[in-house]
């Protein structure tokens, strides 16, 4: 069984990235490489809903993020 710290961690990869599991996050890495996460992240500021990890990275780091 999962601890709970666990089970909020896979919640906010899920909400921040779309995934909660090894495999995702295996076929999210070339993307990660190639910069089109990046774009997608932008998109979604630029859209006004970003995800809310996408905006506390944002207020925290700006376009840096």
């Amino acid at each position: 069984m999962e601890s709970e710290t666990a089970v909020e961690q896979r919640k906010e990869l899920y909400e921040s990235w779309g995934f909660n599991q090894k495999s995702d996050l295996l076929d999210m890495l070339p993307k990660l490489y190639e910069g089109r996460a990046m774009n997608a992240y932008l998109k979604k500021l630029e859209s006004g809903k970003p995800s809310p990890m996408a905006g506390k990275i944002n207020a925290a780091c700006g376009d840096k993020g």
